[in-house]
Parts: structure tokens; C-alpha cells; sequence
């Protein structure tokens, strides 16, 4: 079978575990992706240079060490059954995306990242220290999935990093980790409850809790934190607690009980969201001018006559009550 000269993208089908080698790949062809069947090395493929997405299905578990990736790739993904070693393999110095899948738990120790690489995706399994692993400058993104949990103590992160995000066993204390300036964005995840006191994220703008997080926030800093959103546990008072001036959402969960009466709200929260068990009285709670949007759990039952609305206020939303202007 020939292909057409001019193809520009390839999806091998679910059944498909045939050899690639000795194929002519045309020379428009962009993207290629193997199907859920795919289990052939790919050592001795003549992938064009013109390929720029490499995605590997379920059933890919060949070693890379002598595959000849094209000069011009951009992303490469895998799928749930990786799990071979990256030591010996020669990643293009073009790539900016490299996703691994559920069963991957390899060290990344002594690999060489290409200085391009601006996303680290790892899935399920992955569990390896990420001390002495050289994370290159251009990495912008980087999401750990369920089973991580090492400690980053001793991890240099890449000065450009902006987005960090952890799956559902990260328990590790963040403090003495060096995050730097440009992060902006961290997802914390199920597992972890650690104080946040002494943690240093100067450049933070998006920061989200899991579940089981439920510590004082006295005395934490986060200067430029524009959105603040709790997981289901969170259930500490914010009193004598200095939110960011800069905020503009605010979102608690389920378990939240807490008067905000002596709470200061920055004038800048646009958006004000309780979760199921919040059920306090807004009387005497001064609620900025700038609020846009407030939202109330099914819990909630206070009445509302005397309660200091902004005229800023588009929706007021909850169980049995839809206000909107």
C-alpha cells in the first residue's frame, strides 16, 4: 500500500501491531499516532523530519534507546503500558511536550531533557526522586499523577517554571523548597495536609488545596495570589488570616463553617464561592465592591434582609435562592 504524498496526519487503528519498517512515511506526514494494539519496536522506522507528534497508545512497551526520532518533533506521548528506561535514548532538541502514561516509573536521573522542552506530564505510576535530574530551563509545566510523593527539597527547579500540579498521595512539606518567581499556578493534591507557614511563592497567582488540607494560614504571604480555591476538609477560621490583596476568587469546600464577621476581604475578590456545610450569618461581613458573583451551598440558610450588598453584585446563587441582575 502507498500512502499519499501529501499526508499530513496518520491513526493507526486499535487492531494494528504491524512492523513500520521498511514503510514509506510520506514527507507532509505531521502527526502519527498508534493505536491501543500497537506493540512493534520501532527501532529501524525512517520517521520523516517533517513529523512534529508522536502519540504511542496502550500497548507500547518497546525500548527507545536506538529509535531515530526526527529533528523536527515537537510532542511525544504515551500510553499506559510504558515503562522503558530513557537512559541511552537521544530525545530531539525540538521537543516541547513529553507525556507519560500510567504504568512509567522510570528515574529520570542522567537523561538528557532537550533544552526546548517547556511540558513534563507524568500519569499514575511514576515515583522516582527527581534529585540530580536535570530539568531544563524552558520548562514551564510539570504534573506529577497519583503515586508521586518525594520530597523536593533538593529538586532545582527550572527558573521558568510557571504551572506545578500533584496527584492524590504528594504528603511531602513544602517548606525549603526553592520554587521559583515565575510560578504561578500549584494544584496540591488529595493527601496533602502540611503547614504552608515558611513556604516561600512570591510569583503565585492560582493556588488550589486537596481534600484533606485543614491548616492555619496565619502568617502564610502569598503577595500576588489572584485565586484561592479549598478542597473538602478545609475547616480553619480565616480570622487574624491576611488574605492577598490582589485576590479576585475565593472558593471554600464542603466541610467550611467559619463566621467571616472580622474577616478582611480584599477590595479586589470578584467571586466568593461556599461549599455544602457553610452556614453563618453575613450580617456585619463587609463584602467588597468589587464582588461580582456569590455562591452558597446547600447548607445555607440565613436570612439575607440586612446583609451590605455591593452594587457590584451580578448573581447570588444556592439552594432555593438564584438572584442575578
Amino acid at each position: 500500500m502507498s500512502l499519499p504524498c501529501t499526508l499530513e496526519s496518520l491513526t493507526l487503528g486499535s487492531s494494528f501491531s504491524q512492523s513500520l519498517s521498511g514503510v514509506n512515511l510520506p514527507i507532509t506526514l505531521q502527526s502519527l499516532t498508534c493505536g491501543d494494539g500497537f506493540k512493534q519496536s520501532f527501532q529501524g522506522v525512517s520517521l520523516p523530519n517533517t513529523l512534529q507528534s508522536l502519540t504511542f497508545s496502550y500497548s507500547f512497551d518497546q525500548s527507545l534507546e536506538d529509535v531515530c526520532f526526527p529533528s523536527g518533533l515537537l510532542s511525544l506521548t504515551f500510553g499506559k503500558n510504558f515503562n522503558q528506561s530513557f537512559h541511552g535514548v537521544s530525545l530531539p532538541k525540538t521537543l516541547q511536550s513529553l507525556t507519560f502514561g500510567h504504568s512509567f516509573d522510570q528515574s529520570l536521573q542522567g537523561v538528557a531533557l532537550p533544552d526546548t522542552l517547556q511540558s513534563l506530564t507524568f500519569d499514575y505510576s511514576f515515583n522516582q526522586s527527581l534529585e540530580g535530574v536535570n530539568l531544563p530551563s524552558s520548562l514551564q509545566s510539570l504534573t506529577f499523577g497519583k503515586c508521586f510523593d518525594q520530597s523536593l527539597e533538593d529538586v532545582n527547579l527550572p527558573g521558568n517554571l510557571q504551572s506545578m500540579s500533584f496527584g492524590r498521595s504528594f504528603s511531602r512539606s513544602l517548606e525549603g523548597v526553592r520554587f521559583p518567581d515565575s510560578l504561578r499556578s500549584l494544584k496540591l493534591g488529595e493527601a496533602f495536609n502540611r503547614p504552608m507557614q515558611g513556604v516561600n511563592l512570591p510569583g503565585l497567582q492560582r493556588l488550589t488545596f486537596g481534600g484533606h488540607f485543614n491548616q492555619s494560614l496565619v502568617e502564610v504571604p502569598w503577595p500576588n495570589l489572584q485565586s484561592l480555591t479549598f478542597g473538602r476538609a478545609f475547616n480553619t477560621s480565616l480570622q487574624d488570616v491576611s488574605l492577598p490583596g490582589d485576590l479576585r476568587s475565593l472558593e471554600f469546600g464542603d466541610e467550611f463553617n467559619h463566621s467571616l464577621q472580622g474577616v478582611t476581604l480584599p477590595c479586589s475578590l470578584q467571586s466568593l464561592i461556599f461549599g455544602k456545610k457553610f452556614n453563618q450569618s453575613l450580617q456585619d461581613v463587609c463584602l467588597p465592591d468589587t464582588l461580582q458573583n456569590l455562591t452558597f451551598g446547600s447548607g445555607f440558610n440565613q436570612a439575607l434582609q440586612g446583609v451590605s450588598v455591593p452594587s457590584s453584585l451580578r448573581s447570588v446563587e444556592g439552594s432555593g435562592i438564584k438572584i442575578g441582575r
